[in-house]
């Protein structure tokens, strides 16, 4: 089995796969966007210009190139599911639907979360679109044999995705950073986390695509080896600036009091309210000398190798959030010395 398409790509993640599986030697084409073909220039890939959403294109793609791997990066409903499902019924031999950590539902039932530990119901659309994607699979492993492999990344980042705890970039928070000015942290920053770098969890993916022979018929969750703190994620963003993090811990609830609308639409909602972290129990079973082989701090530099920071007041939600947290301590303190001198008194 040595020809693999991937649906979507090269981006995040996917990039570090089709490295992988180009220097093992396997055949590898790309279905993707048209303006992303048109800024590739690696001749080791066979790229099919596409939309996802274009079943006709797609089914083209797939029977000119014959896979027998097909890896799907950008399947996000169960319509587009189906839709592929229809094209590869009995055609290909390993299908690796990308999914999310994020399926397991938050709260996790358990710290670190096995992939066997009890799921919740997913938060937000996103996730609960995914695991209704696998459910889809599910059914047609039991039913009808579908050679499946699901992953489920946790927060991976690399030279083109950092998030913040509000927004799915973090070039606010960096500018501040950058600025020496304050961040913003929820809660007591000791909420766990696992991210780390794309490029560990690209060469995850390809040893399982490397090995269908274990892969097929398991679910693995993949990412950084370990968890880290809020307050260290700062730090580590920090030190990559070479800059010392000044941090503002705020709760969450004064957030949704005060900015309700803004947070129910954040980061901070669908996945960093929550402690995360992860065993990667299957994953470690299968492929115990899997190396991993960056660093979070080096994949941090990366992305400051492609998006330079100046410095500023960074996000405006989070520029709000703590000149209003900032205001209401100065407020409560002028109150409390008041207070204090009229008992004196």
């Amino acid at each position: 089995m040595n020809r693999i398409l991937f649906i979507g790509g090269p981006g995040n993640i996917s990039r570090h796969v089709i490295r992988e599986m180009i220097s093992s030697s396997r055949e590898v084409a790309v279905f993707t966007l048209p303006e992303v073909v048109r800024q590739q220039r690696d001749s080791n890939i066979l790229y099919y210009p596409g939309d996802r959403n274009d079943t006709e294109s797609l089914q083209k793609a797939i029977s000119d190139f014959r896979p027998d791997i097909l890896a799907d990066f950008v399947c996000f409903t169960p319509r587009q599911a189906e839709g592929l499902y229809r094209i590869i019924r009995g055609k290909i031999s390993q299908l690796l639907f990308v999914s999310t950590c994020d399926v397991y539902g938050y709260p996790l039932s358990h710290l670190p979360m096995d992939e066997d530990d009890p799921p919740g119901r997913p938060v937000g659309e996103y996730a609960l679109n995914k695991k209704r994607c696998e459910d889809f699979y599910f059914e047609k492993e039991r039913e009808e044999q579908l050679p499946l492999t699901i992953v489920r990344p946790s927060y991976s980042f690399g030279a083109n995705f950092l998030l913040s705890f509000l927004a799915m970039d973090a070039t606010g928070v960096l500018d501040r950073l950058k600025a020496g000015l304050p961040v913003f942290v929820p809660g007591d920053g000791t909420t766990l986390m696992q991210g780390g770098p794309a490029v560990n969890t690209g060469r995850m993916i390809a040893e399982i695509l490397k090995h269908p022979d274990i892969s097929i018929g398991k679910a693995y969750t993949l990412g950084h080896r370990t968890a880290m703190t809020h307050d260290e994620y700062i730090t580590l963003l920090a030190e990559a600036l070479d800059t010392k993090p000044v941090i503002r811990h705020i709760p969450s609830d004064f957030l949704y009091r005060f900015f309700r609308e803004d947070t129910h639409n954040s980061m901070l909602h669908v996945l960093f309210r929550f402690n995360v972290a992860f065993s990667l129990k299957a994953f470690r079973h299968d492929f115990p000398d899997f190396e991993w082989v960056s660093s979070p701090g080096e994949a941090v530099r990366k992305y400051l190798d492609q998006h330079p920071v100046t410095g500023g007041t960074g996000d405006v939600l989070e520029d709000k959030v703590i000149t209003l947290w900032d205001r209401m301590i100065e407020e409560t303190d002028k109150d409390t010395t008041m207070i204090n001198e009229t008992n004196k008194e």
